[in-house]
C-alpha cells in the first residue's frame, strides 16, 4: 500500500493538471464530483494542482467549507472570492464567526441588503442557534431607515424591536424619543387582556402625537409614517395576542434590559 498515488498527486504538474480535468469531466456537476474535487484542493502537494481543482468545484457550500478550512491563505481567499449565493454567505456568518472571524467579516461585506433584513429579523438567525448579536450586527449595517422601521413594525421578537427602535430613535428630539420608547414599552409588556386593551390605546394617543409632530418635521420622521399609520388606525380589541417577557420601568433610559442574554440599555 502507498506505491500507488493518483496522477493529481504527482509532482510532474503537466500530469497532474491533465488528472484534474479528468475528473472534472467525468460528472461535472455531480456530488461525488466535487467532494473529490475538494479533497485534491486539500492534499495535493503543487498550488497550481489545488487552484485549478479548486476552479472546477460548482457547490458553493463546498467553496465555503474551503474558505474557512484551507491553511493556505491563497486557496481559501480564492474559494471566498467564488462565492456569490446570499444563502451561503448568510450561512458563513451565521456559523463560521466563532471559528473563522476574518472569514465572517468578509462575508458580512458581500451580503445585500434582503440578507441583512432576513438576518436582524430574526428569519436567518432562528434557523440556527439564536445569536441576538448577529440580528443587532446586521440592523447596525441597513441605513435605510425605512426599512429598519418595516422590521421594527413586522417583527415579534422584543430584542430584535428593541435593537431596531434604538436606531430609529438615534438623532431625534427628547420628545419623539420618548414617544417611540412608549410605543416600544406598551407593545410588549402586556400580560392580561385589560392590559392588552389599554396598551393599544395607550400606542394609538402617543402615535398620534407622533402625527402631529411629522407635520412640523417630515423629514425626521418620514421613514416613521408607517408605524404611526399602523397605530392610529387600530383600534383597541381584546383579540390581540400578548407577549410575556419582562417589565419595564416607566424610565426606560435608566433600566437595562435583558433579552436572550444580552445586556442592553435604552438607549443605546
Amino acid at each position: 500500500m502507498g506505491l500507488f498515488k493518483p496522477a493529481w498527486a504527482s509532482m510532474n504538474l503537466s500530469r497532474a493538471l491533465k488528472a484534474i480535468e479528468k475528473v472534472a469531466a467525468r460528472h461535472p456537476t455531480s456530488i461525488s464530483t466535487d467532494n473529490k474535487l475538494k479533497a485534491i484542493v486539500k492534499e495535493a502537494p503543487l498550488t497550481e494542482v489545488r487552484i485549478k481543482a479548486l476552479g472546477k468545484i460548482t457547490d458553493e457550500h463546498d467553496l465555503a467549507d474551503l474558505a474557512g478550512w484551507s491553511p493556505h491563505e491563497n486557496i481559501a481567499q480564492a474559494a471566498f472570492d467564488m462565492i456569490t449565493d446570499q444563502d451561503v454567505l448568510c450561512e458563513i456568518v451565521l456559523w463560521h464567526g466563532k471559528e473563522n472571524q476574518s472569514v465572517a467579516e468578509q462575508a458580512w461585506d458581500k451580503l445585500n441588503k434582503e440578507s441583512l433584513v432576513d438576518i436582524a429579523s430574526g428569519k436567518k438567525t432562528h434557523l440556527h442557534s439564536f445569536d441576538f448579536s448577529l440580528c443587532d450586527k446586521a440592523m447596525a449595517r441597513i441605513t435605510d431607515k425605512a426599512v429598519i422601521a418595516a422590521i421594527y413594525a413586522n417583527t415579534c421578537d422584543e430584542s430584535v424591536r428593541l435593537s431596531a427602535l434604538s436606531r430609529l430613535a438615534a438623532g431625534l428630539p427628547s420628545e419623539i424619543h420618548s414617544c417611540l420608547w412608549t410605543l416600544f414599552v406598551h407593545r410588549s409588556c402586556n400580560h392580561d387582556v385589560d392590559s392588552i386593551v389599554s396598551g393599544r390605546a395607550r400606542r394609538r394617543e402617543v402615535a398620534m402625537r407622533l402625527r402631529e409632530f411629522a407635520k412640523t418635521s417630515p423629514e425626521q420622521l418620514e421613514h416613521l409614517n408607517d408605524i404611526i399609520k399602523r397605530e392610529v388606525e387600530k383600534k383597541p380589541s381584546e383579540s390581540e395576542s400578548y407577549y410575556s417577557g419582562p417589565k419595564f420601568n416607566e424610565d426606560g433610559a435608566s433600566y437595562s434590559v435583558k433579552l436572550y442574554g444580552v445586556g442592553m440599555k435604552w438607549p443605546y
